[in-house]
């Protein structure tokens, strides 16, 4: 079967390339447009020029991107598409009503659909794939869809590779100052208003002498926080792709994972790929109250410990207890259950069959 995946990610989302390489194992002709300088015709992944929307052209900007994805898509073979992201809808309804594609729409976030997007939804989509069941649910009610659906959360794929351990350490002792003997807690991910890092630095004060705050900021972070930055107590490190960020990562005592504005349905109801890559590499975390992350916990209660991030106390109280879950049993516990459950090549089969119709598929 000829399949086209259209994202409105960048590269080093996952999730193209993981439904990608899934389908390809099964034997189907895949190919994957999304906004990456990763373009190779031979494997099938071609990349899109992303041009940032800003200022009063902000609009001419996003039909400008949506234009190149349609542009380098067009003449792909399709017999599925599959949307990843709501923008892309645009250009999947196009081969949806002039090509005659079965639509398959993945989303990432719960939208506040306007006119245009709902109707694509209600009317023109044949699969529909969340990665959260709360987010699932709001949008079954709000648009009244009765198509099949499916939930995968943002799970990492099982590579063959054993993270390399050392790597932070010895970049922070080279370019931070550091021992090599701290406790490290790490948040890595981009900055966003829900992920309270200044409150993390504030709190990053109170920590004991041999405890340190990383930040592996991917983008966005504010220069004046930058350098409010205390050199003793928090270290800012360069972001890692790929399966070095894995053996950074591996390095780490514990994650943060904050998720905290109680405003917004989609961080209320997160599926955090930074959860699950605590599973990969076998570190506990100290994560927000959210229902995946209690989902989670519930199979193993050591993995983690829940804390309310915009709360100092909580997190100075959450520190000292999450240090002490990491140990070899709780590391070992952690990854076999990435192995077992907490990877997408569990879901491999059923998002194959469930996109390309075969007997089997799940549904709502």
């Amino acid at each position: 079967m000829n399949i086209l995946i259209i994202s409105n990610l960048f590269g080093n989302n996952r999730q193209g390339y993981d439904l990608a390489g899934v389908l390809r194992e099964r034997g189907h002709r895949v190919r994957l447009v999304q906004f990456t300088n990763d373009h190779d015709v031979k494997t099938g992944n071609l990349g899109v020029k992303f041009t940032k929307p800003h200022g009063a052209f902000s609009k001419f900007h996003v039909l400008l991107n949506l234009f190149r994805i349609f542009r380098a898509s067009l003449f792909c073979k399709k017999d599925v598409v599959v949307c990843i992201g709501a923008p892309i809808l645009l250009v999947g309804a196009f081969y949806k009503i002039f090509l005659g594609a079965k639509l398959v729409y993945y989303s990432l976030e719960y939208a506040k659909y306007g006119c245009v997007y709902a109707k694509i939804v209600k009317h023109l989509v044949d699969r529909y794939i969340d990665v959260e069941e709360n987010r699932c649910k709001k949008v079954y009610e709000d648009l009244k869809l009765s198509v099949p659906s499916m939930v995968v959360y943002n799970l990492p794929g099982l590579a063959e590779h054993t993270p390399e351990s050392g790597k932070l350490r010895q970049y922070l002792k080279e370019h931070g100052g550091a021992t090599g003997g701290e406790r490290i807690l790490i948040y890595a991910g981009s900055y966003q208003w829900y992920a309270q890092i200044e409150n993390l630095v504030r709190a990053s004060e109170r920590f004991s002498d041999d405890v340190l705050l990383v930040l592996m900021v991917s983008w966005g972070l504010p220069e004046d926080l930058r350098k409010s930055v205390s050199l003793k107590h928090c270290k800012i490190v360069p972001p890692q792709s790929g399966m070095e960020f894995f053996d950074w990562l591996s390095d780490a005592d514990c994650a943060l994972l904050p998720y905290e504005d109680e405003r917004e349905f989609n961080v209320r109801n997160c599926s955090p790929q930074k959860l699950f890559d605590c599973y990969l590499v076998g570190i506990p975390f100290i994560g927000s109250d959210r229902p995946i992350i209690r989902r989670v916990l519930a199979e193993f209660s050591g993995a983690g410990i829940l804390c309310d991030f915009t709360n100092l106390d909580s997190i100075c109280a959450a520190v000292p207890k999450a240090l002490k879950l990491k140990n070899a049993e709780c590391s070992r516990r952690m990854k076999d259950l990435c192995r077992e459950k907490y990877n997408y090549g569990c879901y491999a089969d059923q998002v194959t069959r469930f996109i390309c119709d075969e007997k089997g598929g799940g549904a709502k």
